[in-house]
């Protein structure tokens, strides 16, 4: 599934994102630059080993500048309880709600679930509130 959206209200072809529900097109180079900040980063082919476990991936992509702009993803049993442990918005596109959209797609893919839990740093909890 693919879905298209303009960034900061602009028409213009370059600030269009597609979101990807599979890794399909992409590979472990594409994932450099996300986990600024964190002591213990997993290297991108760590990084795409997990998205590639988990029971559900959520990938935003700028298909002009041919860059990851964030990622979201799910564990789960596949019937009753899900997790989102990763969720990760290039610097570069911050603040521009990609990490909404991200958690909102993955929420519709999930919506049958019982129980869909979370967890963010202490930094992030006015987002993590919000969602």
């Amino acid at each position: 599934m693919k879905y298209n959206v303009l960034l900061n209200n602009t028409v213009r072809q370059k600030d269009m994102l597609t979101f990807h529900d599979s890794l399909e097109r992409f590979s472990p180079p594409d994932f450099i630059g996300f986990f600024q900040g964190w002591p213990r980063q997993p290297s991108p082919d760590q990084h795409f080993q997990i998205l590639q476990s988990s029971y559900a991936v959520v990938i935003a992509y700028d298909a002009e500048k041919q860059k990851v702009a964030g990622f979201v993803n799910a564990i789960s049993d596949g019937l009753f309880y899900a997790f989102i442990p990763l969720l990760e918005v290039h610097p570069e596109y911050r603040r521009q709600h990609v990490g909404s959209m991200l958690i909102q797609r993955l929420s519709k893919r999930l919506s049958s679930f019982y129980a869909v839990d979370t967890i963010a740093d202490q930094e992030l909890s006015d987002f993590s509130e919000k969602i």
